[in-house]
């Protein structure tokens, strides 16, 4: 994962010269390497060779949920979550707010989408466009339950991590729509 931009330069005598190292990881790990420097025909033995080691940790964006009050806790390694907003009049409103912050180390690339559902709206959020959520910055997910028939519905919002999919979390709203 380490590149050097130059890999050969001339350095007049007294002279300074830049060379820029690259570190693209492409999985999360630690990683180490030894930068050598050598000068051609070289006489002095000990400025012959630049030598030293270099370590750089890898990492991948992360989102978790924060807010966790009235939730189904998922399956083990599983990132779906169940919200049940229970029994809700006709003509009446349950909101619930799911709050997800950006705990990586890194800037992350998100993508929240949903399909439409009448009995539910998700409030104040951009839907099908990729956006940034920086390190710890918080997302609200605000939904709102407005049941207009004496039915059962459900809800789903995705919110990908385009970067690592390994991260993405989905949600799945369910309420009731109720009347005396």
């Amino acid at each position: 994962p380490f590149e050097v931009s130059e890999k050969t330069v001339n350095i007049e005598p007294n002279g300074t010269t830049t060379i820029d190292l690259i570190f693209a990881p492409i999985t999360a790990d630690k990683f180490q390497v030894i930068f050598e420097a050598n000068v051609k025909n070289g006489t002095i033995l000990e400025t012959k060779c630049l030598r030293f080691g270099i370590e750089a940790v890898g990492t991948l964006p992360t989102i978790s949920m924060i807010s966790q009050v009235d939730l189904k806790s998922p399956a083990k390694n599983s990132s779906s979550y169940s919200l049940n907003l229970g029994k809700t009049l006709l003509g009446f409103t349950k909101d619930k707010t799911v709050a997800i912050r950006n705990d990586g180390l890194i800037p992350a690339r998100i993508q929240v989408t949903t399909k439409p559902v009448s009995d539910f709206v998700l409030k104040n959020v951009a839907m099908d466009e990729e956006f940034i959520l920086e390190q710890n910055h918080i997302l609200n997910l605000p939904v709102v339950f407005q049941p207009d028939k004496v039915r059962k519905s459900q809800f789903e919002i995705g919110v990908s991590v385009l970067d690592n999919p390994k991260a993405n979390l989905n949600f799945v709203f369910i309420g009731e729509g109720y009347s005396e």
